[in-house]
């Protein structure tokens, strides 16, 4: 008698466990519950493309956090580059060549990061590459960062004058 009392408590011991295991509430974030445009957010932003900004009426409109991006940005290039850049301003540029740029100027130093545009306008920016001078920082071509085929690379001072390209895995502002 004993055994079949011990046997029907084992069976419904399992068995609650099964049923709390089953109806337990996940608190992490379900990748179900995304929509598809939160879906393609994430999966470009762990691959470094962050959203910075949106085109409003034609025109690149910055929709960052500035202060937070500055403070980030001039953080990390002084760690990864030893560059104190001193940004005090950053915004989303159209070069003379129709690609954008979002450019983070001191009154020494610009530093830029390769910007596209998705379907719904939003503009990202890949985190995770810049280039950096102080030698042609008024070129509007010089210094910024370009690609050829998947290779970031930065586009010379027409003076001949140093870019820094600062690569990091995580992103830089």
């Amino acid at each position: 008698m004993k055994i079949k009392i011990l046997k029907y408590l084992f069976i419904a011991a399992i068995l609650g466990i099964a049923l709390w295991s089953c109806n337990k509430i996940d608190s992490s974030p379900d990748n179900n519950d995304l929509t598809s445009v939160q879906k393609q957010e994430l999966e470009a932003e762990s691959k470094g493309w962050k959203v910075v900004g949106e085109m409003v009426n034609g025109l690149p409109v910055l929709t960052i956090d500035k202060i937070q991006a500055l403070e980030n940005y001039n953080n990390n290039l002084f760690q990864m580059s030893h560059i104190e850049g001193n940004f005090n301003d950053v915004s989303i540029v159209e070069l003379s060549d129709g690609s954008l740029s979002l450019v983070f100027v001191g009154e020494v130093y610009s530093s830029s990061f390769y910007v596209r545009s998705d379907q719904s306008g939003r503009l990202k920016a890949f985190s995770g590459t810049s280039c950096t001078t102080s030698d042609c920082s008024s070129e509007l071509l010089g210094c910024v960062v370009k690609y050829e085929s998947d290779l970031a690379y930065c586009s010379p001072c027409s003076n001949g004058g140093t870019c820094t390209k600062t690569s990091s895995s995580s992103s830089l502002f």
